[in-house]
C-alpha cells in the first residue's frame, strides 16, 4: 500500500469476460489509482462507473477494482478509443464480482512505527565484532494481545531472506512486524469495512498516541476461505494484498525510543486489560479522539487547529464528566421561578435564551478537567489565567468579538497555547488508560512533550 506500481493486462466489467481489453493500471499512495484503457466497453462517449472490474495482469496475478469512475474519454491519433478510469480499491489475487462477497476471516496490517513500538525482533547478535562472529535468526512466535467474544489481535513477525547462492558477498534478511486481526474460526467472516471502522483505525489511532507521530499504513493483507490452495492435505488461503489511496500519506520518519509516549513492553504485562481500556475508551469518547488524532495529519491554519483542539477537549468533558451544573429538578425550579416572575410577552424568548443554562461554561469545563487530573496541575503556574487566555481566545475566533481581540492569543502564542491543548488530552486519556500519575510525570519530561509544553504560563 505504501509503494507505487504499474502493471499491463487484461480487465473486463465483472461477469462478462468476453469484453476483455488490454490497458494499464497504476497505483501510488498519494494519487490513488487509475486504469488506461486501449479501448471503451460502450460505443458513446459517457461510459458508466463500474463498481467491479476484473483483470489478469502478464505475470498472471488476478485483479479486482472496486469503485471505478471514468475520468476521461478520447480518441488517440489512430482513432482509437481510450477510456481512464479512477479506481477505488484494488484487491490483487482474486476476482470479487459484489459487494457481498469482500470478506475476510483474518487481516494482516502492517503500520509505520509498529516495529520500533513492538521492538520484537529475532536477530542475535555478537557482543563485539572481530574477524569470526556469528549472527543468528528466528522467527519470533506471534503474540496474543488482545481477545474479543468473536476476534482477537496478535502482534506477528515476519521476514524476507535475499542469499546469492554463488560467489556469496552478502545475505540480506529483512524483518517486519504486523497486527493480525483474526475471526473467531465459529464467527462469519467480516466485511472489509467493517474492520477498518472496528479495528483497523482504532488500532493506528493507540499508535499515534503511543508515538506520539502520526501513523500510517505499509501493507494490508486479507485472507478469505474463498481463495485457499490445497497443500499437502491442508488448505491454505492465498493472501489477498489490498490498496488504496492514503486519506493522509505521510513522508517516513525516524522515531527514536525517548520520543514516544510509552512502548509495548511498558504495557506488556498485561496487554489484554490495555487494548480492552482502548477500544472502550476510542467507542465512548470516539468524537474527541477524532479530532485530537486529526491533528497529527491536517496542516491547516493555525485558527482552526486551535479551535478544533479546544472542541476536543469540550467534547470529551461532555463524555466523561457533568454535563450540569444543578441536578436537574432543581434547575428546573429555578427556571420555574424565573419565569413565572417574566412579563408573558418575553416568556417565550427568555425560555429559549436558558434552554442550555444549566450546562457548564467553556471555562468551568477546563477548571473541572483540571480538578480531575491534579498532575495537569503542575504544568500550569496560574490555571485561572490559562483558563480564561484558552476561553477568550476561543470565543474570539468562534465569533470575531471586537471586544475579545486584544483578549485572544495569536500567532506562535496561538501555537504554543495549541500544542498546551493536545498533550493536556493526551495525558487525560494516558491516566484512563491505567498509567499511574507518576508514569504520567516522567512521560512530560520527554523532549518532545517537554518541549510542547516549555511555554506553559
Amino acid at each position: 500500500m505504501d509503494k507505487e506500481f504499474e502493471t499491463i493486462g487484461y480487465w473486463w466489467p465483472s461477469g462478462q469476460d468476453e469484453k476483455r481489453i488490454h490497458g494499464k493500471l497504476r497505483f501510488s499512495p498519494q494519487q490513488g489509482a487509475s486504469l488506461e484503457l486501449d479501448g471503451t466497453w460502450t460505443d458513446t462517449l459517457e461510459e458508466l462507473p463500474r463498481e467491479f472490474i476484473n483483470g489478469l495482469d502478464s505475470k498472471g496475478d488476478l485483479f479486482t477494482l472496486r469503485n471505478c469512475q471514468n475520468i476521461n474519454f478520447e480518441y488517440n491519433l489512430w482513432g482509437i478509443p481510450q477510456a481512464v478510469y479512477r479506481v477505488g480499491q484494488i484487491f490483487k489475487g482474486i476476482h470479487f464480482q459484489r459487494k457481498e462477497d469482500i470478506r475476510f476471516f483474518e487481516i494482516t496490517v502492517e503500520y509505520t512505527h509498529l516495529g520500533d513500538w513492538v521492538n520484537l525482533s529475532g536477530f542475535k547478535m555478537p557482543s563485539s565484532f572481530s574477524k569470526s562472529f556469528e549472527i543468528g535468526y528466528k522467527q519470533p512466535d506471534e503474540l496474543l494481545v488482545y481477545t474479543a467474544p468473536d476476534w482477537v489481535c496478535k502482534i506477528g513477525t515476519g521476514y524476507s531472506a535475499n542469499v546469492h547462492r554463488f560467489g556469496i558477498r552478502e545475505v540480506r534478511i529483512e524483518e517486519s512486524n504486523a497486527l493480525v486481526i483474526q475471526r473467531d474460526p465459529n464467527s462469519q467472516e467480516a466485511s472489509l469495512d467493517d474492520y477498518f471502522m472496528e479495528k483497523i483505525y482504532a488500532l493506528r489511532d493507540l499508535l499515534i498516541l503511543a508515538t506520539n507521530s502520526p501513523i500510517s499504513l505499509l501493507k494490508l493483507i486479507g485472507h478469505t476461505h474463498a481463495k485457499e490452495t490445497m497443500q499437502g492435505q491442508k488448505l491454505y488461503p492465498i493472501p489477498i494484498e489490498i490498496f488504496g489511496q492514503q486519506m493522509w500519506p505521510q513522508k517516513i520518519e525516524k522515531i527514536y525510543p525517548d520520543e514516544m509516549l510509552f512502548k509495548y513492553s511498558d504495557i506488556s504485562e498485561n496487554p489484554q486489560n490495555f487494548f480492552s481500556s482502548w477500544f472502550q475508551i476510542r467507542q465512548e469518547c470516539k468524537r474527541a479522539l477524532d479530532l485530537l488524532v486529526s491533528q497529527f495529519f491536517v496542516k491547516g491554519y493555525n485558527e482552526d487547529r486551535f479551535l478544533n483542539l479546544a472542541r476536543a477537549l469540550e467534547v470529551y468533558h461532555r463524555l466523561r464528566l457533568p454535563n450540569q451544573e444543578l441536578p436537574e429538578e432543581l434547575h428546573q425550579a429555578r427556571l420555574g421561578e424565573i419565569l413565572n416572575n417574566t412579563p408573558p410577552e418575553y416568556k417565550a424568548w427568555l425560555a429559549q435564551k436558558l434552554a442550555y443554562s444549566n450546562e457548564p461554561t467553556f471555562e468551568a469545563r477546563l477548571k473541572e478537567l483540571f480538578n480531575h487530573n491534579q498532575f495537569l496541575k503542575e504544568l500550569i503556574l496560574n490555571i485561572d489565567d490559562f483558563c480564561k487566555r484558552v476561553k477568550d481566545t476561543r470565543n474570539f475566533y468562534t465569533h470575531y468579538s471586537k471586544s475579545l481581540e486584544k483578549k485572544a492569543a495569536r500567532g506562535a502564542e496561538l501555537y504554543y497555547l495549541g500544542n498546551k491543548l493536545k498533550v493536556f488530552l493526551i495525558l487525560i486519556i494516558l491516566k484512563e488508560l491505567g498509567f499511574s500519575e507518576s508514569a504520567i510525570r516522567k512521560i512530560v519530561q520527554k523532549p518532545k512533550i517537554n518541549w510542547e509544553l516549555q511555554s506553559v504560563s
